[in-house]
């Protein structure tokens, strides 16, 4: 499981880039991952999930 919003981000993108090798002919590839955050600031503990939506042009978005 993920345990910073790097390796979160990280998945997200991974996923997408995975999809947009299985179904090419898409407009849009989305990768979603989920894990535990820890704020640095305050120490709390959230569980979170990271979006990531890339368009057939290579132009991706968290």
């Amino acid at each position: 499981m993920p345990t910073s919003l790097l390796e979160l981000k990280i998945g997200a993108k991974n996923r997408a880039l995975h999809t947009r090798r299985e179904a090419s002919e898409a407009d849009f590839f989305v990768g979603m991952e989920g894990g535990v955050y820890k704020d640095s600031i305050d120490e709390t503990y959230w569980l979170i999930g990271v979006v990531y939506i890339e368009n057939q042009d290579g132009e991706g978005h968290f």
